[in-house]
């Protein structure tokens, strides 16, 4: 896993693994700057703060091979069976027209 504060793009290209993980790394549910992303080449997967709300620019803006998402579908610390519906239906849509 690679975090905001210690990304090393150049680590991460040379990593032997399939994927990699860029997270915000504090479990805080809030996201990064995304910009610090876009220079990466190979597959990895996004996580931080992400929501229904804003799952789409995350990946307009870093265009991922996946998303993570944990507390951004969540209600009062549980899972919302609706709050991950609306995300993957809004990512359904995007991966349709785009």
């Amino acid at each position: 896993m690679f975090s905001p504060e210690n990304i090393n793009i150049e680590e991460i290209e040379s990593s032997p693994c399939d994927l990699v993980l860029v997270d915000a790394g504090t479990g805080s549910g809030k996201t990064f700057d995304w910009k610090l992303v876009k220079k990466i080449k190979r597959p990895f997967i996004l996580a931080g703060g992400l929501t229904k709300e804003n799952v789409l620019e995350a990946i307009r803006q870093t265009h991922p091979y996946g998303v993570d998402i944990s507390s951004g579908v969540e209600t009062d610390g549980v899972k919302d069976k609706n709050k991950i519906k609306q995300l993957i239906e809004r990512v359904r849509t995007y991966e349709t027209t785009n």
